[in-house]
C-alpha cells in the first residue's frame, strides 16, 4: 500500500508548478480523494498495529502537504497541518474507527452492531479495547453517541472532539513561528454539495468550512 501511495504522489508533483499547474487546494483536495482514500481502506483493521509500523504511512502525507504547499523538507509537520487544516493521520484514522463505531450503534441489522454494543474488551487489541481507549483519549461521551438522535450528529460531535485535543496540542506550540500568526486552529473538509463557493461549478467537491 505504502508503494502504491508514494507512485500516486508522482501525480501531484507532475500537476505542481510554481508558474502553473493546480493551486493548494486542489492538490489537497486530489490527495484526500485519490491517495488518503487508499491509506483509509482498512484502518480499521490495522488501527491495532504497533505506532512504528503505522507511522510508516505518516511520511506519504507530509509529502504531499510538502507537495501541495512548497514547503521546503525541513519544515515542521506540526506546521504543514496547521497550515493545510488537514488531520494528522493519527487522528483522522481514529475519526473513520469512531464513525464505524456510530454506524453499527446506528445500525442494529449490522452483523457487528451486537459485538459493539455488549462485547466487552477481551485484550488490548480487540475493537472494543481500541473504541474504550479513543473515547477516554478524545474525552467523548459514550452515552451521548448512544442517544445521539442522527448519525450526522454523531459525526459532527466527533470531529468537535478531535479538533478540540489538536487546538490543544497546537496551543502548545508556542515557539513555533506559524502559531505566532495562526493561533487557531480551523478544519476544512471535503464535502460534496450542490453548491459551494470554494469551486466555480455546481456539483463539484468543494472545501468548505467544518
Amino acid at each position: 500500500m505504502k508503494k502504491k501511495c508514494f507512485l500516486r504522489l508522482n501525480f501531484l508533483k507532475v500537476l505542481n508548478g510554481t508558474a502553473w499547474g493546480s493551486d493548494k487546494k486542489c492538490l489537497l483536495r486530489l490527495y484526500k480523494c485519490y491517495i488518503r482514500s487508499l491509506l483509509d481502506y482498512g484502518c480499521i483493521v490495522y488501527a491495532t498495529a504497533s505506532p512504528s509500523i503505522s507511522s510508516r504511512l505518516n511520511t506519504i502525507q507530509n509529502q504531499a502537504l510538502r507537495i501541495a504547499t512548497g514547503a521546503f523538507p525541513t519544515s515542521p509537520i506540526t506546521s504543514l497541518h496547521a497550515e493545510t487544516a488537514v488531520l494528522p493521520l493519527i487522528h483522522h484514522r481514529s475519526l473513520q474507527i469512531l464513525k464505524y463505531y456510530c454506524k453499527l450503534l446506528n445500525t442494529p441489522t449490522h452483523l457487528n452492531s451486537y459485538r459493539a454494543k455488549y462485547t466487552p474488551p477481551t485484550n488490548s487489541h480487540s475493537f472494543a479495547a481500541v473504541i474504550q481507549r479513543l473515547l477516554h483519549h478524545y474525552q467523548i461521551d459514550q452515552l451521548y453517541l448512544q442517544t445521539a438522535p442522527t448519525y450526522k450528529i454523531q459525526n459532527s460531535y466527533l470531529l468537535d472532539c478531535i479538533t478540540n485535543l489538536i487546538q490543544e496540542e497546537w496551543s502548545s506550540e508556542l515557539c513555533n513561528k506559524l502559531h505566532r500568526i495562526k493561533p487557531q486552529w480551523e478544519l476544512w473538509q471535503t464535502s460534496f454539495l450542490p453548491y459551494c463557493r470554494a469551486v466555480d461549478r455546481p456539483g463539484q467537491s468543494g472545501l468548505c468550512p467544518g
